[in-house]
């Protein structure tokens, strides 16, 4: 009698329930609902302009931009670990090293676009308007300040302006 009970059972929840499943993103934030007011905008540019200068991001002493830097201009020499079997001031495209941990400063550049994007959302968030000019002040310094890492590792980097950030599937080379 179990038996016949739990089959019972069993089909009418497998086969009863007709309902569809419905897809969700959980780590994207549509961008028509945030930021929509003055706390979300205080949020998104703490996240945006500060968090990629965190100590356990771009300036992690470990393997930072401060060491990254010193590492190409020879400041850097040191003997961790088994340097002579790495390429050891390899910066080149396809070198093997440049995803590990000790190369990380090339995972922040989206940030570049992200503040530029976020500088964009913001603007049409009703809120006072001189905390409106500060926070773009921040996440434009924020900018500034990143991309002058950048320039300081690189040379002259592309920033692309908010046209080609909002039209991504658009071919363009970005001076």
């Amino acid at each position: 009698m179990n038996k016949l009970i739990c089959g019972i059972s069993t089909f009418l929840l497998l086969f009863s329930s007709a309902c569809t499943l419905e897809s969700v993103v959980y780590d994207k934030i549509p961008g028509n609902d945030f930021p929509g007011n003055e706390e979300d905008v205080r949020s998104l540019v703490s996240a945006s302009a500060y968090n990629v200068f965190s100590p356990r991001k771009i300036f992690n002493v470990a393997a930072g931009y401060c060491l990254t830097s010193d590492m190409v201009t020879d400041m850097g020499e040191c003997s961790w670990g088994n340097w002579e079997n790495w390429k050891y001031n390899s910066y080149e495209a396809n070198d093997i090293l440049l995803n590990d941990a000790g190369r990380n400063i090339y995972f922040y550049s989206n940030h570049l676009s992200s503040m530029i994007l976020n500088i964009d959302r913001i603007r049409s968030v009703p809120m006072d308007a001189a905390l409106l000019e500060r926070y773009t002040a921040e996440l434009k310094c924020g900018l500034g300040f990143l991309a002058f890492i950048y320039y300081d590792m690189f040379g002259p980097i592309p920033i692309p302006d908010l046209e080609t950030l909002k039209n991504p599937r658009e071919e363009k080379i970005v001076p």
